[in-house]
C-alpha cells in the first residue's frame, strides 16, 4: 500500500460527521464514567483508553506527528496522550489562523523560545511543555489558514467507483469476521469487566467459562477461568480462596504440559503466599517460575519475576541480591522497550541504594524514574519528586 502512495489512516475517536455521506455521526462520540477519569484522584482527564496506547505508540514511535484542527484550548484528552508518547522524531502542531495572508509562519520551540513564549497563549504553554518533557527531536509551531495549506497539498477529489453497490454491515460480518465461540463469548466481557474492576460480573462471567470448560472437557480455558478467578477473590482480598484456585488452575497446566501457563500460576501463587507472610514459600515458587522463563525466553515474564524477586529479597533484608535481580529486570524492560515497568524498576533500584548510602547513584536513578512516571501519571512520581528534592537538600548541606 505504501508503495502504491497510499497511506494509513488510524481513527483513534468518534467523528461528529461521515465527511463523504453527510451523515450525522455525533452518537459515535460515547464518554463512559470511568473514561472521565473518576477513579483518578485529583483527576478529572479524558484520555486514549489504556488498550488503545500501545497501538498509538506503535504506529507513532520515530515519526513526525503533526496535530491539526484542534485548538488546545480545551486539554481534556489530547495533552494527556501527548505527553506519554516519548519516542516521536518531531512535533508540528498546525496553529489555524484564518487570514494568513497566502504565508505561513513557522515557529521552533527550544530554550531561547521557550523563554519568549507568551503564557497566557495555551498552545504556547503546550509546546513548552512538551519541549521540556524531551518528547520528540524537535517542536515546531506553524501558524497558518488550514484549509489553503492542506487545500494546496492534498488532492480532496474523492474517486467513487462507476459501478453503485450497496451491502448491509450486519452482512459483512456474518460473512467477514468470525462469531465468537462459546468460550470467546464470555471472555471478551471478562476482560472488560476486570480491567474497569467491576468485580462481580467479571466473575459471572469466569464462574460461565469454567461451567463450559467442565462440561465439554476443554482443560485449556478450566485452567483460564480458574485462574481468573482466583484473581478476582484476590482482588477482594480472599487470600486463601485465590490461594486454592490458583493451585487447582498450576495442576491442570502441568497435566497440559503448558510452561507459560504454569509460570504464571507459580507467580501468582508466590505473590500470595508473601502477602501471608510466608517469605521462603514466596522466593521458592518465584524463582521455579523464573527458571521457566529463562528456560523457553519469555521476556515478559522474565521482567515480572525478576522484579518480585528482587522485592522478595528486598523485604528479607538481602539488599545486594534484590539489586542484582532488579538490574536484571531493568535489561530487559529497556530490551523490551516496557517503559512503565522500566520506570517502577529504576525507582526500585533508587529506592535501595538510598537505603545502603548510596545517594549520588540513588539519585541518577529516581531523576531516570521521574520524568517516565510523571509521563504516564503514576501515583509514585510524587515519592519519588520528594525523594529527589531531599537528596539534592543534603548535598547542598
Amino acid at each position: 500500500m505504501f508503495k502504491k502512495g497510499k497511506k494509513a489512516i488510524y481513527k483513534i475517536h468518534g467523528s461528529t460527521k461521515n465527511i463523504i455521506t453527510g451523515e450525522n455521526t455525533r452518537e459515535s462520540l460515547v464518554a463512559t464514567i470511568q473514561a472521565l477519569g473518576s477513579s483518578k484522584e485529583g483527576e478529572n482527564i479524558f484520555q486514549v483508553e489504556s488498550f488503545k496506547q500501545p497501538l498509538f505508540e506503535h504506529i507513532s514511535r520515530g515519526r513526525t506527528l503533526v496535530v491539526m484542527g484542534y485548538s488546545g484550548s480545551d486539554d481534556f484528552d489530547i495533552i494527556p496522550t501527548l505527553t506519554g508518547l516519548i519516542e516521536l522524531k518531531d512535533i508540528i502542531w498546525i496553529n489555524h489562523t484564518s487570514n494568513d495572508n497566502k504565508t505561513e509562519k513557522i515557529y521552533e520551540i527550544n530554550k531561547s523560545a521557550d523563554k519568549k513564549r507568551t503564557k497566557t497563549v495555551k498552545v504556547d504553554q503546550i509546546l513548552a511543555k512538551l519541549y521540556r518533557m524531551n518528547n520528540a527531536e524537535c517542536v515546531y509551531r506553524v501558524d497558518v489558514c488550514t484549509s489553503r495549506l492542506f487545500g494546496s497539498l492534498i488532492d480532496t477529489t474523492l474517486n467513487f467507483h462507476s459501478k453503485s453497490f450497496s451491502i448491509s454491515p450486519a452482512s459483512w460480518l456474518i460473512d467477514t469476521v468470525r462469531a465468537p465461540d462459546e468460550f470467546e463469548e464470555y471472555i471478551i466481557p471478562f476482560k472488560i469487566y476486570n480491567v474497569l474492576e467491576i468485580i462481580k460480573d467479571a466473575m459471572k462471567c469466569s464462574k460461565i467459562i469454567l461451567k463450559r470448560a467442565k462440561r465439554t472437557k476443554n482443560n485449556t480455558w478450566k485452567a483460564a477461568a480458574l485462574n481468573n478467578i482466583g484473581s478476582l477473590l484476590d482482588m477482594k482480598g480472599n487470600i486463601d480462596g485465590a490461594l486454592h484456585y490458583y493451585k487447582k488452575a498450576l495442576v491442570i497446566d502441568k497435566q497440559l504440559d503448558d510452561p507459560r501457563g504454569k509460570a504464571t500460576r507459580l507467580n501468582n501463587i508466590g505473590s500470595l503466599l508473601g502477602a501471608k507472610g510466608k517469605r521462603e514459600d514466596e522466593l521458592r515458587y518465584y524463582k521455579e517460575a523464573l527458571a521457566i522463563a529463562k528456560q523457553y525466553d519469555y521476556i515478559p515474564e522474565k521482567i515480572i519475576f525478576l522484579n518480585n524477586i528482587g522485592f522478595s529479597l528486598d523485604r528479607k533484608g538481602n539488599i545486594d541480591s534484590a539489586l542484582r535481580y532488579y538490574k536484571e529486570a531493568l535489561a530487559f524492560a529497556e530490551q523490551q522497550g516496557d517503559i512503565s515497568r522500566k520506570a517502577t524498576i529504576l525507582n526500585n533500584i533508587g529506592f535501595l541504594l538510598y537505603r545502603k548510602g548510596n545517594l549520588e547513584e540513588a539519585l541518577k536513578y529516581y531523576e531516570e524514574a521521574l520524568p517516565i512516571l510523571e509521563q504516564l501519571k503514576f501515583s509514585e512520581a510524587e515519592i519519588v519528586r520528594n525523594n529527589i528534592k531531599n537528596l539534592q537538600n543534603k548535598f547542598k548541606r
